[in-house]
């Protein structure tokens, strides 16, 4: 097809045919600017609704381990849907594929000395953070146990997700790592980048990344 940019010339056609799945080859290169370049790949996984599944590595699939990288504390206001959908879609992809599916959570503390504390008195900011940390590790079982995914198989992992996903996944052996992306707004992806875009530079293995329930393609 002739047809500009070649992201939402993709997205039209995907739509067109009614497909279920894009796959596309993972382009080299990792952007050091994101907020100051716009990369086919990168503007895909913004703005197709459907799963885009990033090909990176030319090894076949034989019963491959799956990753499941979620976040029940929805960071930055994520909608609580999409880990439901990052569980489904791992699940069915290990079903098919006779794979092994693992599951994370990579939870970055705060640190005591950060502005939301300033004034707080030392007790009530170890009290809080404490209580934040069970409320982490309480939300990560529930959506590890509706997805039936093996207490062995869950890994809770207090570090920066763009640190912990890439790391488990080389650590598991992992073939595939499904994760969640949000289209934002151009200033808020200046301020606080996008975790799937930032890890997807990373990661050595395939990425599948999906969309929130609802999720509209601007």
């Amino acid at each position: 097809d002739w047809d500009y940019p070649i992201h939402e010339a993709l997205v039209r056609h995907a739509r067109k045919i009614k497909a279920n799945l894009v796959v596309v080859e993972a382009h080299a290169g990792r952007r050091l600017a994101p907020w100051l370049l716009h990369l086919t790949d990168f503007e895909l996984l913004r703005t197709s609704p459907l799963p885009v599944l990033v090909v990176k590595s030319a090894r076949a699939w034989r019963r491959p381990k799956l990753l499941a990288a979620v976040d029940p504390m929805h960071t930055f206001a994520k909608p609580a849907g999409l880990d439901a959908v990052i569980m489904d879609a791992g699940a069915s992809f290990s079903r098919a594929l006779g794979g092994q599916l693992h599951a994370m959570h990579a939870y970055a503390p705060v640190a005591t000395g950060v502005s939301p504390f300033i004034g707080e008195s030392a007790e009530t900011v170890a009290e809080v953070l404490e209580r934040t940390e069970r409320f982490a590790s309480r939300d990560f079982e529930r959506v590890a146990e509706k997805g039936k995914v093996p207490r062995s198989r869950r890994h809770w992992v207090k570090a920066p997700p763009v640190d912990a996903i890439p790391q488990m996944a080389r650590k598991l052996g992992a073939q595939i790592v499904v994760m969640g992306a949000v289209s934002r707004s151009a200033l808020r992806r200046v301020v606080i980048g996008n975790t799937a875009e930032r890890i997807l530079g990373d990661l050595e293995c395939d990425v599948l990344v999906v969309k929130p329930p609802r999720f509209v393609t601007r």
